[in-house]
């Protein structure tokens, strides 16, 4: 038995018309299909390369986190 989670596809049409299935979680394109019942094939076949997907953890991991004041803040202030 395996631990590892399905991974979640975004679909999506191109410009050209065409469908796109890109992983969730390493961002990779998977497929580009002109039938979007195509798509799960590759879909199905599909393992994040780890390189990939470490690479992507890393970015959003030491990206600054901006800081956001509430509304509500802003209106109690404003009385």
């Amino acid at each position: 038995m395996s631990d590892e989670k399905p991974a979640v596809f975004l679909r999506r049409i191109t410009q050209d018309k065409l469908f796109e299935s890109a992983c969730s979680a390493c961002f990779e394109v998977i497929s580009t299909q002109a039938c979007e019942a195509s798509l799960a094939a590759d879909e199905a076949k599909h393992r994040c390369n780890e390189l990939i997907l470490k690479e992507a953890l890393d970015y959003f991991r030491f990206q600054p986190v901006p800081m956001m004041r509430s509304s509500r803040r802003r209106s109690q202030r404003a009385q």
